[in-house]
């Protein structure tokens, strides 16, 4: 498969302290390597080899990637070369009109998050004071100058019974393209076991989302969200859409060489195969986080054996 795009990781670094992120355990581990973040060279470096490797887009992420000094430095060098940006953000920073106007026509796609459909939701999530203000205002910033901005809201015990109003915020906020992603993989049960609802427990909210998006003409995209964990058969294009995406890219953590992201899925999730393979969707589908099945089982897990309309078929 020829990837397209280099999710690379400036630092581990952060603004926010959002209770289901998974980048905190990872930052223990660098700051103990004294490697918390990548040198201004250390990038540069990173960004010539994946363009020479015929990489077309390029992620800016982190940890927080607009607290770096050199953020808009990268920004230019990155720009300069013609290839694509994607800037993944909490947003706070934007909120700063000069800031934001310093990457004007840079940047392809902003993909900010909002955690909550109201201040108190969102920064129990982000353990932050302010926060939902300043992303609000960064959202509008970026809106106003004409940046193309996608919504990214993670799901979490505090707010997966808030889903459906983040995404009429988002709506209200000019945002037409919306991200829904279950928790990442953390390596540990706990993790899972505090942060993040069952599979049944947001089945009926996360339709509840499909339909809103349908009605109302939102590119929504589901992250990590089985096609035998939603309601409805039409439903299943949205499984298909993200995971499509995320198969093309290569992703670097700080101390560790490029993985796809497919790969580390596969090795990341477990599949009950007795009753996966039964499923039409075997081949585009891998499984349930491994820690999650520690916790829950299989049981909720029932292989779809058959497709009534085939235009909800992709593949």
């Amino acid at each position: 498969m020829k990837y397209k795009t280099a999710d690379i990781k400036l630092g581990y670094g952060c603004n926010d302290k959002c209770i289901h992120c998974v980048v905190a355990k990872l930052r223990d581990i660098a700051i103990k390597n004294k490697h918390l973040n990548l040198k201004t060279k250390e990038y540069i470096t990173e960004i010539n080899k994946v363009i020479q490797n015929g990489i077309t887009q390029i992620v800016l992420t982190g940890g927080e990637p607009t607290i770096r000094k050199d953020f808009t430095y990268l920004v230019d060098y990155i720009h300069k070369t013609g290839t694509k940006i994607i800037l993944q953000t909490n947003g706070r920073l934007l909120s700063n009109i000069k800031l934001s106007k310093s990457i004007q026509g840079k940047i392809d796609n902003y993909i900010i998050a909002l955690h909550g459909s109201n201040k108190l939701i969102h920064e129990n999530i982000t353990q932050t004071p302010n926060s939902y203000n300043q992303t609000i205002q960064g959202i509008k910033n970026i809106s106003k100058l004409g940046g193309n901005i996608c919504g990214k809201t993670i799901i979490s015990k505090l707010n997966y019974n808030n889903l459906l109003e983040i995404c009429k915020k988002y709506d209200d906020l000019g945002i037409k393209e919306i991200f829904i992603a279950y928790p990442h993989s953390s390596g540990e049960t706990n993790y899972l076991k505090n942060i993040a609802p069952t599979y049944t427990q947001i089945k009926q909210e996360i339709q509840n989302c499909i339909d809103w998006a349908e009605k109302n003409k939102i590119n929504l995209k589901l992250e990590s969200i089985l096609p035998c964990n939603l309601s409805k058969e039409n439903s299943i294009k949205y499984f298909y859409d993200f995971t499509e995406i995320l198969s093309q890219k290569k992703i670097k953590m700080l101390d560790s060489n490029y993985k796809s992201w497919d790969k580390y899925t596969k090795i990341s999730k477990k599949k009950d195969f007795s009753k996966c393979q039964k499923c039409i969707f075997n081949m585009f589908c891998n499984g349930f986080w491994s820690e999650y099945i520690e916790l829950y089982g299989f049981n909720e897990m029932a292989p779809i054996t058959k497709i009534k309309n085939k235009n909800n078929l992709k593949y």
